[in-house]
């Protein structure tokens, strides 16, 4: 029977209840009564280890605290996605935590003295020795001076002492201002020293050097370029403070030094010290860091994202979120670390490539008309044998088969294999019996050529495929070249142009961490645009009856290299403007676009119809881009991946864009003979254009007879376009099915009609029509 709780337990029970309430009271009040500080101080990616090392200090009531490794919870987010990735244990390499270092702080008040009244001189020397004042009671701090005008002034030690003599420098009279190099000279010294850096720069913002100079005869002058590359390559331990003082200011120079600074307190002022620097100067005397946790990142692929390290310290609740820029684009992702000799991976992926190119044309020069071959061989070669007492014979040679004797099945009359090679692989009335009164279907044409480079058959499309690999190896080499020289003047130049249409303000919130991967990104659109252009361009004409142009060829060249430097600059703004911020789809955005560009510009001059070019160049951009991205998941060599998928998507973009047009063509004319010039020629884009097409031996003529044919007239016929309907108008004797044409009069042409340029002449055309219905005037 139940009889409740005993008096006993239930003392017991209330006891532990009001013990436990007490306890988390007095906690709380603990906790509440404690000043905790939970800050960053900043993260490094190690090659070594292949870790970020994230530094921060630990304060409790400006105590420095040691933290254990169980009391920080590890996340990474990338691109501000929801989702985060918590670091487990496993993955978590270390965590130190020490006595603490105090950071030494070096800083430096730059006075310009350019353009200086009296009154300005007296604002600079005032802000002078406030900041002075400010740095000076601080320890393990050191306070510098320099000047500048025409010439740039060493950094001199500023101390209690030497304070009245330096300041007494800054005078009037010096008309020049050498803003950009001092500047630049001085940020360069500094931060190859330690510690917390902060310069002071007490300027009008206008740059004037004597171009006359001793120092600038052998010397270029140093531009806003030079000086923002530097700044932005600064780290959070560097901060500047511009102040523009004087009756005579340019503020644009002085603001962006404070934009292009990665440190988040740096701040621009207008006569008076940034409210900011008083609080640096008070952060600065606490410890710079006295733990550290080692993390391995969770995606090795820097793809121009946005990554954030975030610690969140369990008992508190308090977090640390350290941003920064990641380097690489979609385009061109890079590794976190860099191994090995720049010129040793090159020469060794060099190898690579010219190894994959050239076997790709070993392989289609001799195993495919070997496969072809074997493959005819078993589907029209049998053993001969004999019906009863009738012997068939060789309609070529007039000998009788021999029981057994191999024998191609394929013609509508039976040959020897012998007959059939030596003719050139096809049936022996071959063309002739297309003008047959009960015509043959053409099913005896040659089906493989020996010659790769002939464009004929399967050849054609493998030469588009071979040659857009070509061009890929081309936009690679063209890449690794140009990164491997370093440049510097282009990233100068780019630096430049950017800074002048305003660009960098986009790229500045980054600290232009990003800012050589736009650079890169458009010389990876300037390569591969080049090499693929120049690679299509050149198949294409080589495909052409016409004479082949050079002049075609770069022209287009030329066109790809500008509008796909365009196009890959765009798409790298989409991404880091914040329009598209999904690499994978900024990507696949940039690709499109590029797609569509090389199509148009394969439609200039060629016989490629503008619709059809942009079609293939489309489907086969993204077909190509996907293939791309899903290979850099799969190595981190991505110089490696950059090769191959460069070569990789030149192929694609060969192939499909043949595919593709040839799919779209609706008038073509097919070259039977000479049996050496067999081929296929799109006619339909000029057709339709309303152009006359001339066939004959004028090397203008666009169906341009270029072999030994004395019955072939320079302007021999005309083909046109008219109420859906194609035309022939010879202009000299032109025969269709054997008979012959009436002379300056348009006859309609339909499909499978063979053209023969004179009764003696040996060169046949055969009219193909491949669209589905014909087209009737509206």
């Amino acid at each position: 029977m139940y009889q409740g709780i005993s008096p006993k337990v239930y003392k017991f029970g209330a006891g532990f209840f009001l013990i436990g309430t007490l306890t988390l009271f007095f906690s709380a009040q603990r906790l509440a009564a404690q000043d905790y500080t939970f800050e960053s101080a900043g993260v490094v990616f190690s090659d070594s280890t292949q870790t970020f090392d994230v530094f921060f200090k630990v304060l409790d009531n400006g105590i420095p605290i040691k933290l254990k490794s169980k009391d920080i919870k590890a996340f990474e987010i990338i691109d501000q996605e929801n989702e985060m990735t918590n670091y487990p244990p496993l993955y978590r390499d270390s965590f130190v935590t020490d006595s603490g270092v105090k950071d030494t702080i070096s800083a430096l008040i730059l006075a310009d003295l350019g353009s200086l009244d009296e009154a300005g001189a007296q604002q600079a020397r005032q802000l002078a020795e406030q900041a002075y004042q400010l740095f000076s009671g601080q320890a393990n701090t050191q306070v510098w001076f320099s000047t500048f005008g025409s010439e740039v002034g060493p950094a001199q030690l500023m101390t209690s002492e030497s304070k009245d003599s330096l300041l007494a420098k800054i005078q009037t009279g010096d008309r020049s201002s050498d803003l950009y190099r001092s500047v630049f000279q001085h940020v360069r010294d500094m931060k190859k020293t330690g510690g917390k850096k902060v310069l002071i720069l007490l300027s009008g913002g206008v740059n004037s050097y004597l171009s006359n100079s001793e120092y600038y005869q052998t010397r270029l002058p140093y531009d806003t370029s030079d000086v923002f590359r530097l700044v932005s390559s600064l780290d959070y331990s560097f901060s500047l403070f511009p102040v523009a003082i004087g009756s005579k200011k340019d503020e644009g120079f002085l603001k962006q030094l404070a934009v292009h600074s990665p440190a988040p307190s740096d701040a621009y002022s207008d006569a008076a010290l940034p409210k900011g620097l008083e609080s640096f100067v008070g952060k600065s005397e606490v410890l710079h860091s006295n733990n550290v946790i080692r993390l391995f990142p969770v995606d090795r692929v820097q793809r121009g994202r946005t990554r954030t390290l975030k610690l969140v310290w369990g008992v508190t609740g308090k977090e640390v979120n350290v941003s920064f820029k990641e380097a690489g684009s979609p385009n061109n992702p890079q590794p976190l670390a860099r191994t090995g000799s720049a010129v040793a991976n090159f020469f060794q992926q060099l190898l690579i490539a010219i190894g994959l190119v050239g076997g790709m044309l070993a392989l289609f020069q001799f195993a495919v008309p070997g496969v072809e071959r074997q493959r005819f061989r078993k589907k029209y070669v049998v053993k001969y044998k004999q019906e009863g007492n009738v012997s068939k014979r060789d309609p070529l040679t007039n000998e009788p088969f021999q029981a057994g004797e191999s024998v191609v099945v394929k013609c509508r009359q039976m040959c020897s294999v012998s007959t059939w090679e030596g003719i050139g692989g096809q049936c022996p009335n071959y063309p002739d019996c297309l003008d047959f009164n009960d015509p043959c279907d053409g099913a005896g044409a040659p089906t493989v050529d020996k010659k790769f480079f002939s464009m004929k058959g399967i050849f054609r499309q493998l030469n588009w495929l071979w040659f857009g690999l070509l061009g890929g190896f081309i936009g690679w080499l063209l890449f690794a070249v140009f990164k491997l020289l370093n440049f510097t003047w282009y990233y100068k130049l780019y630096t430049n142009i950017a800074n002048q249409i305003g660009l960098a303000e986009t790229s500045a919130g980054g600290g232009l961490a990003n800012f050589d991967s736009m650079a890169d990104d458009t010389v990876l659109g300037i390569a591969f645009g080049a090499g693929l252009c120049f690679a299509l361009a050149w198949v294409e004409e080589r495909g052409q009856p016409r004479q082949l142009s050079w002049g075609r060829i770069m022209l287009r060249t030329a066109l790809g290299t500008v509008v796909s430097a365009m196009v890959f600059l765009l798409g790298f703004s989409i991404q880091f403007g914040g329009l598209v911020e999904n690499p994978l789809f900024s990507g696949l955005i940039t690709w499109a676009l590029f797609g569509v560009a090389i199509g148009i510009v394969l439609s200039v001059g060629s016989s490629i119809a503008i619709s059809r070019a942009v079609l293939g160049g489309l489907i086969a951009a993204v077909i190509a881009y996907l293939a791309y991205y899903g290979l850099s998941f799969l190595t981190t060599d991505f110089g490696l991946a950059r090769l191959i998928g460069f070569v990789l998507m030149g192929g694609i973009l060969g192939a499909m864009l043949n595919t593709v047009i040839s799919a779209l063509e609706d008038f073509e004319l097919e070259y039977l003979s000479p049996s050496q010039y067999r081929g296929t020629n799109p006619i339909s884009k000029w057709l339709k254009a309303g152009l006359e097409i001339t066939v004959g031996k004028e090397p203008g003529s666009y169906v341009y007879v270029k072999w030994d044919d004395e019955s072939v007239e320079p302007r021999h016929a005309k083909l046109s376009f008219f109420n859906g309907v194609v035309y022939i108008e010879p202009l000299a004797e032109t025969l269709r099915k054997g008979f012959m044409l009436p002379m300056n009069k348009k006859t309609p042409l339909k499909n499978g009609d063979i053209i023969q340029l004179g009764r003696a002449s040996i060169t046949k055309f055969k009219y193909v029509e491949k669209r589905k219905t014909q087209e009737t005037p509206a």
